[in-house]
């Protein structure tokens, strides 16, 4: 499989309990893909500092965060408008001929099967 090809998006709110994060991005980071992380306003900035100094040494990843956005949607209170912004912020800084979306509270320790669907269908 070559994950050279491959860019990953890691889109949505970072909590206090980043651990699936930092396990997602150990995982990418092996495989050699292109890691973004593009996260949201109202993340707490301290957090997301030291967060940002502990992997950024260790890792080759790119950074986004999102602008405000407002919590309401089509008439609906959501985060809606939030889930959009940061993928959309995400994929604008991929360079990889592919690129996978993922949550960023959640983690895959297998993402070879996802990756071949992509390649057996590059035009999907």
């Amino acid at each position: 499989m070559d994950w050279t090809q491959f860019s990953v998006v890691l889109a949505g709110p970072i909590n206090r309990n980043e651990s699936n994060l930092l396990k997602q991005i150990s995982i990418l980071d092996k495989l050699g893909v292109e890691i973004i992380l593009s996260y949201w306003t109202n993340d707490d900035d301290k957090f997301i500092k030291n967060l940002l100094l502990m992997v950024y040494e260790e890792h080759r990843i790119k950074f986004v965060k999102q602008i405000p956005l407002p919590e309401s949607f089509l008439g609906i209170d959501n985060n809606l408008p939030s889930h959009i912004q940061s993928t959309r912020k995400g994929l604008q800084l991929a360079t990889r001929p592919f690129c996978v979306k993922l949550r960023s509270d959640e983690y895959f320790q297998d993402l070879k099967p996802v990756a071949q669907a992509i390649l057996n269908n590059p035009n999907k």
